[in-house]
């Protein structure tokens, strides 16, 4: 199994997943790392105040920019592959489509709002009997979501293992499932932007989409290992959703750093 990240120009981004890095090698000494890092100009960084996170980063030893991301990369035996954007995102979420250059059997994509606690090597074990895993999304729990059986619980694709090459198929998926979904061609799009503010939940439906479409064999991660949004118990990986972030790093990481 191997860990995949993307990030872009963001420093907030880069100090974020520079924690989650941090955090994951304390566990996972000999994990295969790949992080792709996106020179995009921060033009498509998610719409939403990021100045607290910079600002508490600044007052730690947290890198902030490429030149002291590199280096902790170096540090921490992760492999950087540098790619330039040129597509018409719309939404940051596309960035993810350099991971078609990834042709290991077993991936787990991790966001960089995350903090690990464990070793996390056991998933491809733990999982073994499905090719999507993830955990269900805040509007998945919420709300119905039109054309899903009831017991189909909507993704949230932060934290996702997948194996079966369905990793390699679901990325080739993204572009075309955001695109339509953003531009009021499928039939979701409507329900999505009554749901989600700017239609920024698309990254997640297009994952649920595109298992659901094609009758993929998926699962939902336990509690012990992933835990999104709140923490209420011990956990592997704990995503906090970025409007969150600043509450949990005070908690884990500063102070234990």
């Amino acid at each position: 199994m191997i860990c995949v990240y993307v990030v872009n120009e963001e420093p907030a981004y880069i100090g974020m997943i520079s924690v989650s890095l941090k955090t994951l090698r304390a566990y996972n000494p000999n994990l295969k790392v790949i992080v792709y890092f996106v020179k995009d100009s921060k033009k498509d960084s998610r719409k939403i105040s990021l100045n607290s996170i910079v600002s508490c980063f600044s007052t730690y030893d947290v890198p902030l920019n490429f030149d002291a991301f590199f280096s902790l990369c170096e540090k921490l035996n992760v492999e950087i592959r540098i790619r330039n954007s040129n597509l018409n995102q719309k939404y940051y979420s596309l960035h993810r489509l350099f991971f078609k250059e990834i042709q290991e059997e077993k991936v787990l994509l991790i966001d960089s709002d995350t903090f690990i606690f464990e070793n996390i090597e056991h998933f491809s074990e733990s999982y073994k009997d499905f090719e999507f895993v993830a955990t269900p999304n805040e509007y998945g729990l919420h709300y119905s979501v039109p054309s899903f059986s009831e017991k189909f619980k909507s993704f949230n694709s932060g934290v996702v293992f997948c194996q079966n090459g369905i990793f390699q198929k679901w990325i080739c998926s993204i572009e075309k499932y955001c695109s339509d979904l953003y531009d009021g061609k499928h039939k979701l799009s409507k329900w999505l932007w009554s749901v989600s503010p700017n239609c920024e939940g698309r990254e997640e439906l297009s994952a649920s989409l595109f298992v659901n479409d094609n009758n993929v064999k998926y699962g939902y991660f336990a509690e012990k290992d992933v835990q999104m949004g709140n923490f209420s118990s011990n956990t592997a990986i704990l995503h906090t959703l970025t409007p969150n972030y600043l509450n949990f790093l005070n908690k884990f990481f500063i102070r234990n750093k």
